[in-house]
C-alpha cells in the first residue's frame, strides 16, 4: 500500500444472508510454484484479501470470518501484521504474537492458506523485521497452510532481501517465502530480482503491487522468468484506480481491470482494502458478469498425494556452534526415521540439530511401494581464530581516497591521498564529501566464542571484512541500508576493515555488531599508519574534479591532459600550480578527460561542467 488514506477503506465485517460453511476442512498441503505463479495443493491460483492486525486481532481471529471468505470463493488471506508508523504507533513485536497465533488457527480451521506479512511502508530499519522473523518463522514452520512474506514495500537493498530470506529459510526449511513486495510494477523489477543470487525461487516467489503502474510489460517480463503474484490489488470502486482503466477494454464502469487481467494471465492475487463481504462482493459480481469467475476450492477432501519424501535443511553451511533446522514431509508414510541419533519421527515435522562437524543426514520413510530415502548435507565451518596483536594501539587507521568510481572500488589497486588515525568510523577525516572513499583498518575485540551479526549502513556504499572474509557487502546500493552479515568468531582481537565510498549525497556511515554500535574500547590498531609520498604514478592516483572551483586536480604537474567535448572536439584548458587544470573556460557540457604520463600510462574520467 502507498497511502495511509486507504486505511479508511477497511470495512468492518457484516454478515448478510444465510451462508453455508463446510462442516470440515482438511489440512492444506504446501503451496507450490506452477506456471510461474503460486498455486494451492489443488493446483488452483491463490485468491484472497488482506486483513490487518493493528490494535487487536479483529476479524483475523474469527473462524466464521475465514469460512465466509472461503464460501465466497477465496482460498487464502494475507495477514498484514502492522508496523507501518502512519497507522501503527505500537511497534513492539510481542503483543502481536498472540494475534498471529489466533489467525493461523482460524485459517487452519477454515481450510484456507494464510500469508503472514511483516507490514511496513518504505521501511529501511532491519532489526525489527529480523527480530520478527526470528520469533515467527520457527513457530509455524510445520504448518503447511502458512506462507511468509518478508516485508511489505520495504526500501531495503537487494542484499537485505537476501539476508532476511536466508534468516527465514534457516528457521523454516519448507515454508514458501515471498520476497520484495515491490510497491510499483513499472520499474525494472526483473533486473532487481536478477541481483538476488542467494535466493532460491524453487520454493519462493516474487511479490509485487501494481500501484501507479500504467502497463503490464514489466509484470509479464518478471512473470516469464520468476514465480510471482501480486499481494496487493485495489479493486474496489471509490479507491484510487491507479491508471488501470485501459485494461477494461473500453468498460469504464468498474475498477476491476487489474483483477480480470491477473485472471486472464493466470497470476495469483490478494486484494487490499476489502475487509468484509460487502466490500469484496463487487469483485465476485464483476467476475461473473465478465465471464472470469473461478471455481472455489474443495474444502472437504484433500487431493490424492503419492508416497514420497521432502527433506530439507534450513542452511547448507553453518559456523561451528550454530544450529541447523531439518524439515521433512512424507505423505502416506507408515514410519519415518533419521540417522545420526535422531531416530523415529512423525511423518511431518522439523528438528533443530547442532552438528559439530560436516554431516550428512539421511531420512528413510517406509510406505506404499517400499522405502524412500533422502539426504541433507551440512558443512560446518570453523570459527575464525583471532590475530591477537601485541602492543595494540587504541583506535583505527585510515586510508583516504578521491575519485569517481560509482560504487565502492577495490582500494587495494589505488594509492591513498592521505593516511592517518582516528578513534572510530569518522568521516571528518575526508577532505570533501563526494567522490571520496575511506578504508578503516584495525582489530575488533570479540568477548566470547560465537556467531556474530554485523551490519553496515550509510550513503553511498560499504563493505566489511573480517580478515579476508567479506561479511557485509553493501557496495552497490545508493541508500541508507543497513545490510546484515554473519560470521563465527573465537574470542580475541580480529583484524578487520571497512571500505566506504560516496559518489554524491550526504555522507553517513554506521557499523554495528549484534545490532549495537561498536564501542571505541573494542577497536585497536597495531601501530601508526604509514605516510603517503607527495608524488605517485598517475595511473595510481585518483584525479578528481572540484565543481565549485571548476578545477581538475591531477596531482603531478608533469602529466598531460586531453579534454574532448561531446562532438569529439579537443578542448584547451590552462594548467595552474600543483598540476591542477582550470576548466572555468569551458562551456557547460559533459567532457571526456584522459590524463596520461609517458612513464605510467593513462586514466579516463568524465566531467560535467555546469
Amino acid at each position: 500500500m502507498k497511502s495511509p488514506l486507504r486505511a479508511s477503506a477497511m470495512i468492518s465485517l457484516l454478515f448478510i444472508g444465510c451462508i453455508s460453511f463446510a462442516s470440515h476442512a482438511y489440512m492444506r498441503g504446501r503451496v507450490k510454484n506452477q506456471n510461474f505463479t503460486v498455486v494451492s495443493d489443488q493446483g488452483t491460483n491463490l485468491r484472497g484479501i488482506t486483513v490487518n492486525v493493528t490494535s487487536s486481532v479483529g476479524n483475523a481471529g474469527s473462524v466464521s470470518y475465514w469460512r465466509q471468505a472461503a464460501d465466497s470463493g477465496f482460498n487464502s488471506m494475507r495477514l498484514g501484521v502492522q508496523f507501518a508508523q502512519p497507522w501503527q504507533t505500537n511497534l513492539e513485536i510481542a503483543p502481536k504474537l498472540p494475534w498471529i497465533e489466533q489467525a493461523v488457527a482460524a485459517s487452519e480451521s477454515a481450510g484456507m492458506y494464510i500469508g503472514i506479512d511483516y507490514h511496513d511502508i518504505s521501511g529501511t530499519e532491519a532489526q525489527r523485521p529480523y527480530d520478527f522473523w526470528c520469533a515467527v518463522a520457527p513457530k509455524y514452520r510445520n504448518k503447511t497452510h502458512v506462507i511468509y512474506e518478508i516485508s511489505n514495500e520495504a526500501n531495503y537493498p537487494y542484499q537485505e532481501q537476501e539476508a532476511l530470506y536466508r534468516i527465514i529459510r534457516s528457521k523454516a526449511p519448507l515454508t514458501h517465502i515471498m520476497t520484495n513486495s515491490f510497491s510499483v510494477a513499472n520499474m525494472n523489477l526483473t533486473i532487481l530480482v536478477d541481483r538476488q543470487k542467494k535466493i532460491s525461487y524453487t520454493n519462493a516467489s516474487v511479490a509485487y503491487h501494481p500501484y501507479s503502474t500504467s502497463n503490464p510489460t514489466e509484470i509479464l517480463r518478471l512473470h516469464a522468468k520468476y514465480p510471482c503474484m501480486t499481494t496487493e490489488l485495489t479493486p474496489y470502486p471509490g479507491l484510487n484506480d491507479w491508471n488501470i482503466m485501459q485494461y477494461l477494454n473500453g468498460v469504464t464502469t468498474d475498477s476491476l481491470g487489474w483483477v480480470r487481467w491477473h485472471e486472464q494471465q493466470g497470476i495469483s492475487w490478494w486484494l487490499w482494502g476489502v475487509g468484509s463481504a460487502n466490500a469484496w462482493r463487487p469483485v465476485l459480481t464483476y467476475a461473473r458478469r465478465d465471464g472470469y469467475m473461478w471455481q472455489k476450492d474443495n474444502y472437504t477432501s484433500a487431493p490424492a498425494v503419492p508416497f514420497g519424501v521432502t527433506f530439507k535443511g534450513g542452511a547448507d553451511t553453518i559456523y561451528y556452534g550454530d544450529s541447523l533446522i531439518l524439515g521433512w514431509e512424507c505423505p502416506q508414510a507408515t514410519s519415518v526415521a533419521i540417522d545420526n541419533g535422531i531416530g523415529a519421527v512423525s511423518a511431518l515435522g522439523s528438528r533443530k540439530v547442532i552438528p559439530t562437524s560436516s554431516t550428512m543426514y539421511t531420512l528413510t520413510a517406509q510406505g506404499p511401494g517400499g522405502p524412500v530415502t533422502s539426504q541433507v548435507t551440512v558443512t560446518v565451518l570453523p570459527q575464525r581464530t583471532p590475530e591477537n596483536p601485541t602492543n595494540p594501539v587504541a583506535g583505527l587507521t585510515y586510508r583516504y581516497y578521491e575519485g569517481s568510481y560509482g560504487i565502492v572500488p577495490n582500494f587495494n589497486s589505488l594509492v591513498p591521498v592521505k593516511t592517518g588515525a582516528c578513534a572510530t568510523f569518522d568521516l571528518a577525516v575526508a577532505n570533501r564529501t563526494t567522490n571520496m572513499g575511506i578504508r578503516y583498518d584495525g582489530y575488533l575485540a570479540i568477548p566470547s566464542d560465537g556467531i556474530y551479526c554485523f551490519t553496515t549502513s550509510g550513503y553511498s556504499g560499504t563493505r566489511l571484512y573480517v580478515g579476508t572474509t567479506l561479511v557485509v557487502d553493501n557496495s552497490s546500493w545508493q541508500g541508507p541500508g543497513p545490510v546484515i552479515g554473519f560470521i563465527g568468531l573465537k574470542a580475541g582481537k580480529h583484524a578487520f576493515h571497512v571500505d566506504y565510498y560516496i559518489a554524491s549525497g550526504t555522507p553517513s556511515i554506521a557499523v554495528t555488531m549484534n545490532w549495537a554500535a561498536i564501542p571505541n574500547s573494542s577497536l585497536s590498531t597495531n601501530g601508526a599508519p604509514a605516510s603517503v609520498g607527495s608524488k605517485m604514478p598517475v595511473e595510481k592516483q585518483a584525479p578528481f574534479y572540484l565543481p565549485r572551483q571548476k578545477l581538475l586536480m591531477v596531482g603531478d604537474a608533469g602529466v598531460k591532459v586531453r579534454i574532448v567535448d561531446m562532438h569529439g572536439r579537443i578542448m584547451a584548458a590552462p594548467k595552474t600550480a600543483a598540476g591542477a587544470i582550470d576548466l572555468s573556460c569551458l562551456q557547460p557540457e559533459y567532457y571526456s578527460v584522459t590524463i596520461s604520463s609517458g612513464s605510467y600510462g593513462s586514466r579516463n574520467m568524465g566531467i560535467m561542467i555546469q
